[in-house]
């Protein structure tokens, strides 16, 4: 926050950027390499090719600045990298689940009440930072004009997807308004619970807990965006992850070790508690939105 208002020039996020590619996406190709031709090559020589590969995806990002494809492919291959790292390194249950909760009070906070993840997020959008993936898409709203802001946003993405013409066609024809509808997860809503699917096979080398923390993790995504799309209100993804992987957590213990009663207590109490925060931060988005509607 303090960065974005102090430098407008962008050279530090571009710093920053170059960093985490080449950080995360060489760890990401490190262990690809490795893990196809680990028995042809030297550790040193596994690490020489993929930090190759990793300027090499930092010097395809930087020339197709406009591809938002390029942008969203490169976080995925760096925040899995990144992922990874962290959670292989700590690679202790409890310290990666104080992490998640941390940044996930961290990302409520940023949200709604310091109120600068969300301009924050689009700064890196408009720059096309390796820093969250966007989608982009074209909806019908029933109002009457463009606001001048609507108007910029929706010339933009009109000029990047030409192939949308007949579909504005086909929008205007109803007498409504095409406008722009993105969604965007940032780079920690992706790179944590890959940390803590790693970190806890690391810590326990149970793979049947690192497959369930992806699958409960992926249900928290997919309800962040559904909200999301329904309601159209800026909303941070770790909260509802937090839930979910402490769900997740809760049935391993309770499935594969009973007698863990500390654990069972503490994942159960702690699913309970951010599902109830979840469901009245729900209720105060529909009561914004009402607002906004009136």
């Amino acid at each position: 926050m303090l960065i974005t208002r102090r430098y407008k020039n962008g050279l530090v996020f571009n710093l920053l950027e170059g960093y985490i590619i080449i950080l995360g996406s060489g760890t990401f190709f490190y262990l690809v390499i490795l893990s196809i031709l680990g028995v042809y090559l030297s550790l040193f020589e596994g690490f020489v090719a993929a930090l190759i590969f990793a300027l090499a995806l930092l010097f395809i990002k930087r020339n197709k600045k406009e591809n938002p494809r390029v942008r969203n492919i490169t976080t995925m291959l760096s925040s899995i990298g990144m992922g990874i790292l962290i959670g292989a390194g700590i690679g202790n249950l409890l310290i990666l689940y104080l992490l998640i909760a941390v940044f996930a009070v961290y990302d409520y906070v940023a949200v709604f009440v310091l109120k600068f993840m969300i301009p924050l997020a689009k700064q890196a959008v408009n720059m096309n930072l390796a820093f969250m993936i966007s989608s982009s898409d074209m909806e019908a709203i029933p109002k009457t004009e463009f606001t001048e802001k609507e108007k910029k946003e929706f010339n933009i993405f009109l000029k990047k997807n030409k192939h949308y013409a007949e579909h504005v066609r086909e929008i205007t024809k109803t007498g409504a308004i095409p406008t722009v509808s993105s969604i965007m997860l940032g780079n920690g809503d992706i790179m944590l619970p890959i940390a803590v699917a790693a970190g806890s096979y690391a810590a326990t080398a149970n793979i049947f807990l690192s497959v369930l923390l992806v699958i409960f993790s992926g249900l928290g995504v997919i309800t962040t965006m559904l909200i999301l799309r329904k309601y159209k209100v800026g909303l941070p993804a770790i909260p509802p992850l937090f839930s979910f992987i402490s769900i997740a957590f809760a049935i391993f213990f309770i499935l594969e070790q009973p007698s863990e009663l500390f654990y069972i207590l503490l994942f159960l109490i702690a699913s309970i508690a951010s599902m109830v925060a979840l469901i009245f931060t729900l209720r105060r988005i529909i009561k914004l939105q009402k607002r906004l509607i009136k």
